[in-house]
């Protein structure tokens, strides 16, 4: 064994054991600095506060003198001040100033109420004033009364006040602190040099000390570890160069001790022997390991060639690997060895690519199986390649190889497609059936609508007007038909819309533009190909039905009651005007019939937008009937229920945050109020929200400055105008409410809103009947 592992033993060991002595020297030299340091702030702090005590008992005693003074000063000022003596007042004064640390006398008068006399001590001189100056202010000061005694009365005539200097005490005091810091500084000097003498004789002994403990530990590990280790060594070097073919036998290891090194050394030799005799076995099996790999690989290569999957690798350079199956080359059509995964995957793509290349490195960096599995979620799975519909299974091989697994699903996508084009269909006739008398109502409307199309244009307003018209026009009959599932002519109306509103945001745009965006929609075809289907399922008999009503026989007797009291004069109440409003009320609709398919359309949209909603509840006199003047505003009434539902109610989990009931309700009231129909759209929603709706107003250069919030609610029935910030066919395009506005100001109506923040949003439409 090489003497390297005892020099590496040696350094650690060394440097453990230094730790120590320097970890041990460091605790007790903090120790001993903190014990030098508490003892110098004890004596410091016991000398300052003992001089502390001294000053206070000098001031006392000094200001106790001064008060008696004080006393005699007014005692023998009052015959003075008495007689107006000032000549005696300033001989008995002068004597007084004349004591040390009395700045100032002053006798004050009564009777005149002002200073009588004031001494005054200025740089050693006694001097008399009518006044103390400002700056005697900063001594200390003792009051006394001036009293004379007459007819068993003490009556008081003046005051006197002695200052007095207190600095000369302090001063003295501060100097003694001053001096015994001095000497406490001087004592901790000395105890410094002490405790570096010290400290030097510790280190001395620390250094010899770690020196005889690492020569005591270098002895023991040359005899007890490296002379066995070197044996050892010996014996496996002999061992290796036999399997190496280069000796041909081996030799035991000679290391007979008790010790753990002779028991290793014992075991060894038994492998060794038993090694030996297996060598020739392994080498023979190594001589044919490699045909049999080659045979193995070719094996899993025409496994994964014959499966109905591609399989190809790659590494953190996104490169593909040489090695790929078959598959893969008919899904790419080309040899993809060495080409670039992002470009093979994405070749038209270049915002997504760079999404790719990012995810796919850093799931290489990420070790947190959890966020691998998250970050793979993220990764696109289907891909159009060679127009064929790919899904890809991505699998990390190990820390620096991806490998995707590449199945092709065209067939299940086209029959997916089918399945749900075939559910759509089903969707339509079950609308169709359901409700059949809206839906040939809303039939013939279009078809009237689409007669009249060479006069939709008025040549004499302008495009704008003309353009916002047919806008809100198409966008009623588009949420209209999509109730009824009629996927054909939905996504036609929708293609127009869109030319539409780029018409209404183009000023060049004229009339002659929008007749031939009209002339070119064939609108009546695409309508067509959705009545073809339900003809072909449900055959003639229900369009058999279109243009007959169906009356109750009680609604025909009641007629036939009325018209012979009429002929026989029995009952005056009666005219021919009522009977034909009777006979014109069997054509007409009512609310309830007409109202009856929101509820339905509410349903279905609270599927679409993933939202729970209680059913529909339309509250109105089921015999209260629609005259054909008011069947427009109704009809555009879905862009109402549309909003409710995705504008206003939450979904489950936001409602229950709120501690709301989890379904949200959408209810619906008719009732007639004099000469005027209201028409009650609420739901127990989010409300509007009005700083959405005001950022959006600005966004369109509208001024609100003097607008109230009754004002922005109202802006939600301009035209354009959407908090959506994208347009489905559903939602977005900012003309649907545009559309009832439209319809109700026809009519000579008006609108009342009324919302609150998460607790709803009511809609009344004022009707004049």
């Amino acid at each position: 064994m090489k003497q390297s592992i005892i020099l590496k033993t040696l350094i650690i060991l060394s440097i453990v054991i230094a730790g120590i002595f320097i970890g041990s020297a460091y605790l007790f030299s903090q120790n001993d600095n903190g014990l030098i340091s508490d003892i110098r702030s004890y004596n410091l702090n016991s000398a300052m506060k003992a001089l502390d005590e001294r000053q206070q008992e000098r001031l006392k005693l000094n200001k106790k003198q001064m008060k008696t003074v004080a006393s005699a000063i007014s005692k023998n000022s009052s015959v003075y001040l008495l007689n107006f003596d000032t000549d005696g007042l300033e001989q008995s004064l002068y004597y007084d100033m004349k004591k040390d640390g009395i700045k100032a006398i002053k006798i004050w008068d009564n009777a005149v109420r002002e200073v009588f006399l004031a001494a005054l001590k200025i740089d050693n001189k006694i001097v008399f004033k009518n006044s103390i100056p400002e700056e005697y202010k900063k001594f200390a000061k003792i009051k006394r009364p001036i009293n004379i005694v007459a007819d068993d009365s003490i009556e008081r005539i003046g005051y006197a006040t002695l200052y007095y200097d207190e600095s000369l005490i302090i001063n003295q005091i501060n100097e003694l602190k001053k001096n015994t810091k001095r000497d406490i500084e001087n004592f901790n000097k000395e105890i410094d040099i002490q405790k570096g003498k010290s400290n030097t004789i510790k280190l001395y002994i620390a250094i010899g000390s770690f020196l005889t403990v690492l020569m005591l530990i270098t002895i023991l590990l040359m005899n007890f570890v490296n002379r066995p280790l070197k044996i050892i060594h010996s014996g496996l070097d002999s061992f290796f160069l036999f399997l190496q073919n280069k000796k041909t036998n081996t030799e035991k290891i000679k290391l007979d001790s008790n010790d753990e090194f002779g028991q290793m050394a014992k075991s060894l030799n038994e492998n060794i022997e038993v090694s030996t005799k297996l060598h020739e076995e392994i080498h023979e099996l190594n001589t044919n390991l490699e045909k049999k790999v080659e045979e193995k690989t070719q094996s899993i290569t025409d496994l994964l060639d014959n499966a109905d999957q591609g399989f190809l690798s790659f590494g953190i350079n996104l490169i593909v690997d040489e090695e790929y199956s078959l598959i893969c080359k008919k899904i790419f059509n080309k040899d993809i060895s060495g080409k670039d995964i992002v470009e093979l995957l994405y070749p038209n793509n270049d915002y997504k690519k760079e999404f790719f290349a990012q995810t796919l490195k850093s799931l290489l960096k990420e070790s947190n199986k959890l966020k691998i599995k998250t970050i793979i979620s993220l990764l696109q799975s289907e891909f159009i390649i060679n127009k064929k519909a790919i899904k890809v299974k991505y699998k990390i091989i190990d820390s620096n190889k991806f490998m995707l697994i590449l199945t092709d699903i065209t067939a299940k996508k086209l029959l997916e497609k089918k399945i749900k084009k075939e559910r759509n269909i089903l969707k339509m006739i079950v609308a169709v059936v359901r409700d059949s008398e809206n839906f040939f109502e809303i039939i013939n409307d279009f078809e009237k609508f689409l007669n009249n199309e060479s006069d939709l244009i008025d040549t004499s307003k302008t495009p704008l007007y003309n353009a916002t018209e047919l806008y809100r026009e198409i966008h009623t009959y588009k949420g209209l038909f999509s109730q009824y599932e009629m996927s054909q002519i939905v996504s036609q109306l929708h293609k127009i819309e869109s030319s539409f509103s780029d018409s209404i945001l183009n000023k060049a745009c004229n009339n002659k533009d929008l007749q031939t965006i009209l002339n070119e929609s064939d609108l009546s075809n695409w309508l067509q190909k959705d009545i073809v289907i339900i003809e072909d399922i449900l055959g003639d008999e229900l369009f058999n039905q279109k243009g007959k009503i169906v009356i109750k026989e009680e609604a025909i007797s009641q007629i036939e009651k009325k018209i012979m009291e009429i002929v026989n004069g029995s009952n005056e109440e009666y005219d021919i005007k009522s009977v034909a409003e009777d006979i014109k009320n069997l054509k007409s609709k009512t609310f309830y019939s007409m109202f009856d398919s929101y509820s339905k359309l509410v349903d279905s949209l609270s599927v679409k937008f993933d939202k729970s909603i209680y059913p529909l509840k339309v509250i109105v006199d089921k015999e209260l009937r629609v005259n054909d003047k008011m069947k427009p505003f109704i009809k555009s009434l879905i862009h109402v229920f549309r909003n409710s539902v995705d504008h206003g109610i939450e979904t489950s989990d936001e409602r229950i945050e709120m501690d709301k009931d989890e379904v949200g309700t959408i209810s619906c009231t008719i009732n007639k109020e004099k000469k005027n129909l209201h028409i009650i759209v609420a739901d127990d929603g989010a409300g509007l929200d009005i700083d959405k709706i005001r950022d959006k107003v600005i966004s369109l250069n509208i001024d609100i400055n003097n607008f109230t919030n009754k004002d922005i609610e109202a802006l939600i029935f301009n035209d354009q105008f959407s908090t959506k910030n994208e347009v489905s066919q559903i939602s977005g395009r900012g003309v649907g409410m545009s559309a009832v506005k439209s319809e109700i100001e026809k009519l000579g109506g008006i609108i009342k809103i009324n919302s609150q923040k998460n607790k709803g949003t009511t809609f009344e439409f004022v009707v004049p009947l």
